[in-house]
Formats: structure tokens, sequence, C-alpha cells
């Protein structure tokens, strides 16, 4: 239900909307920056070959729970997700919130399939030739796709007191997933940040749209204030000790160059979902959509 005593001014919602039409302006960016460059460049491609070859030497234990969670992401599964969301707007009392959180996810996911497919892929390294992908365009991630998109329209749909829940949950989830991906070898890493991205941008300008026009007021969470800050300082923790890790690894050899290219690419896939799922989760503060 909505708090009246919580109230916005219409000119706060309308530089809100234009926040996100610049998010989703530079998510894009982004997305299209990381394709070139890890694409079409022989530095880029090298990184990505890299990671997704040292992969393998963390163990087959790690690849098989990798795939575990990657498999369990079927069609049934994301249409009992998908009915969620809309059962959650119904019975919020807020059924245009739930329709447009499903039909956002689903334009997003088909629109990155049709990228995969219509995006070239140029051979510039010798590692492209290691790694099992037969020379296609892998880019945008389809899987990391869906787990960022879900956790996007939930949070679409929910209610301003429990998003900040659902995107701690959501971050996790969705890292794991967009990490699995190059864990179970099924995508290099430039494909599983260039698809939270790109899933970013869509529920970014989708939010542009919808924001003006449907918003409420809403109370949020004291724990929203701090999401952001809480969020990066949980990061910073992680990046520190991966930077620990890579420093004790041998000098010299190509273990140590792919080692950290395994590693660098882990960290920036977990930092791709914290911006994208915490910055859009602080961006929906105080506000639900009818």
């Amino acid at each position: 239900m909505t708090d009246p005593s919580v109230s916005l001014p219409s000119d706060e919602i309308d530089q809100r909307a234009r926040q996100f039409l610049k998010i989703a302006l530079g998510a894009g960016a982004a997305g299209a920056i990381l394709y070139l460059l890890a694409v079409h460049t022989s530095l880029g491609q090298s990184w990505d070959d890299a990671a997704v070859l040292e992969r393998t030497k963390a163990g087959k234990k790690q690849i098989a729970e990798a795939q575990e969670v990657l498999e369990a992401i079927r069609f049934q599964f994301l249409i009992v997700v998908l009915a969620i969301i809309i059962i959650m707007g119904v019975w919020r009392r807020r059924p245009r919130a739930g329709i447009a959180a499903v039909m956002v996810f689903g334009g997003t996911v088909a629109l990155a399939e049709l990228l995969k497919v219509l995006l070239p892929r140029p051979v510039l390294t010798g590692l492209e030739s290691q790694v099992n992908f037969d020379g296609l365009n892998t880019f945008p991630s389809g899987t990391a796709t869906v787990a960022t998109s879900l956790v996007l329209a939930l949070m679409l749909v929910c209610s301003a007191r429990v998003r900040p829940w659902i995107a701690i949950v959501g971050v996790v989830w969705a890292a794991t997933v967009a990490w699995g991906v190059l864990a179970a070898g099924w995508h290099r890493p430039s494909d599983a940040v260039g698809a939270v991205a790109f899933a970013t941008a869509c529920f970014a300008g989708a939010m542009a749209w919808l924001l003006p026009r449907y918003w409420q007021p809403a109370s949020p969470s004291i724990f929203s204030k701090s999401l952001l800050p809480v969020g990066f300082l949980f990061l910073g923790l992680i990046a520190v000790a991966a930077r620990a890790i890579t420093w004790w690894v041998p000098r010299g050899g190509d273990w140590q160059l792919d080692s950290a290219a395994y590693v660098s690419a882990s960290i920036l896939i977990l930092l791709s979902c914290c911006v994208s799922i915490l910055g859009f989760a602080w961006m929906l503060r105080s506000v639900d959509l009818r």
C-alpha cells in the first residue's frame, strides 16, 4: 500500500527518469565498447580466451557444480518465476507493474539472442582455436542475460521495503550464474559482462519511460540508503582477497598470465552484477510502479 506520509515532487521523478535514461545509454555504450575491445582486438580476444582456458585448472568438481547451477535454469523454471512476478503484481494491486516486468524481461532476452546471431566475431588470435566455440560469436551470454533480467524484473514489481533484500540475494544469484557460464566453459567472460550491461540498458530504458507515467511514492527501508556503500564495501573486500591470491602465484610462465586473466574476469563479472543490481535498487528507492 502507498504510504501517505511519503511524497516526492514530480520534478524529482522526472529527474530520476532522466537518470535512468543516462544509465541506459551508459550501460549500452559500455556493452558496445566491451564488445569492440574484447571481440575486435587481438589483446581482448587473448584475455577472453585465456580466462576460458584457465578455468579448466579449477578442477572437474568446480566445473560440474557450475554446470548444475546453469542447468537449473530451464524453461519450466522461467515460467514459474515469471508467473510469480505476475502474481506479485496482482497481489499488490499493481498488475501493470507485473505485466511490464515480464514484457521487458522477454524483450531483453529475445534481443540478446538476436545480437548473438547478428554480431560478427573475427579470428585474431591463435587461442581462438583452443576454445570450443567453433569460431561462433557468443556475445552476449543468453543465460547471464536471463539471470540479470529476472532479478531486475523482480525488483520492478516488488515493494520498496523488500527491494533491498531481493537486490542482495539477486546479486549473489546473478553473479553466480554469470560467473558460472565462464566456469562451465559455456561463454567467455566478456559475454557475461556484456549480458549484464545489456540487461541493465534495457531495464533502465524501460524505467525511464515507465517512471514518469506510472510512479507512486513508497516508504523505503532504512537499508535502502546504505545499499550501495555496503555493496561496494563487500566488493572491495572481494577485490582485495583476489589481489592477494594473484600476488602469490608463481612469477613467469603462461600459468601466471592465464590465472590473472581468470581472476580478473571473475572480479569484473562480480563488479558488473553489483553495479547493475544494487544501483537499480538504489535508483528505485522510495518509488513503486502502480
